[in-house]
């Protein structure tokens, strides 16, 4: 599912990994996606991440505090989730993913640090 789900394209070939579909060139070199491509896997981000700081969740894909063996997310947002999977290929899902953790972990670490009057470079800057 190289780098995002289409159902056009001749140059499409089935990937060994699961048999989804992949665009790649005529020597088997990947196409970046398109404009449209990258614009639908944002919007499709945007929405599963707003669902998931919605319902006060940091990590992607984790079940619910103490709920063990539970379907991710509580089931809050598994529509936002497989749109978000088939709009964008799985290392920005990835990526994304972490980074989104990064993002929260930065925010806590600096507010933490403001709480005990630490001088930051970004408080620097305001």
């Amino acid at each position: 599912m190289w780098p995002f789900s289409s159902s056009s394209s001749s140059s499409s070939s089935s990937s060994s990994s699961g048999g989804s579909t992949s665009k790649t060139t005529a020597n088997g070199a990947p196409i970046a996606p398109n404009r449209t491509e990258r614009a639908a896997c944002w919007s499709a981000r945007d929405a599963y991440f707003d669902c998931l700081t919605k319902n006060g969740m940091v990590v992607p894909g984790m079940p619910l505090s103490g709920q063990a063996g539970s379907e991710p997310e509580g089931g809050f947002c598994s529509g936002d989730k497989l749109k978000y999977e088939g709009a964008c290929s799985k290392s920005w899902v990835d990526y994304f993913n972490q980074r989104r953790v990064l993002e929260f972990r930065q925010k806590a670490t600096l507010q933490a640090a403001e709480k005990q009057g630490v001088r930051t470079a970004l408080s620097d800057r305001s």
